[in-house]
């Protein structure tokens, strides 16, 4: 016998959920998919919450759906920098403030600052990720609980840390 039995390899091949996307257009989709995943709880965490992913109307139905569909669906928010998302009335925020009961928008503490990326969660089980929310470049997956219980235990850990924006709150009589 001249080789050796070849052993299996237990590197699994990706899974057809899981895409990558290198183009804004493309990060815009995964978002909206990862969002229309989404039945009980979707956490996001970004520096600025930028408009051109959760700002537009496809994005922002979703969210909608989620949290006027189920008396129990949460989303949660975590900015770095909440300043342009307040000064620009970024849409999402406003729906926070409508919404207050399902939509919470905290500022991490600024222990966590050197986080350069940008991630959305939905159920533990899906999400978003580009290491650098800078660029566009990222991963999906729409049935991926290991990687996703990952990323929402980062989110925990920085929400736990996280300070109550009250900006976000201002009060619509």
């Amino acid at each position: 016998m001249t080789g050796s039995m070849e052993r299996p390899s237990h590197h699994q091949p990706d899974s057809d959920t899981r895409r990558v996307f290198a183009t804004q257009e493309e990060a815009c989709a995964a978002v909206i998919d990862i969002a229309a995943c989404a039945r009980r709880t979707l956490d996001i965490f970004s520096p600025t919450l930028d408009p051109a992913l959760y700002e537009g109307m496809e994005f922002l139905s979703q969210v909608k759906r989620l949290v006027l569909g189920q008396s129990y669906a949460r989303v949660r928010v975590l900015l770095q920098d909440p300043g342009p998302a307040l000064r620009r009335g970024h849409r999402l925020v406003e729906m926070s403030r409508h919404l207050s009961s399902f939509i919470e928008i905290r500022t991490a503490s600024d222990d966590y600052e050197g986080h350069v990326e940008d991630f959305m969660v939905a159920d533990a089980s899906a999400f978003v990720y580009r290491a650098r929310s800078s660029q566009w470049h990222g991963v999906c997956d729409t049935d991926s609980k290991p990687i996703a219980r990952r990323h929402l235990e980062l989110f925990t850990q920085i929400l736990e840390h996280s300070l109550a924006e009250q900006d976000f709150r201002r009060l619509h009589l």
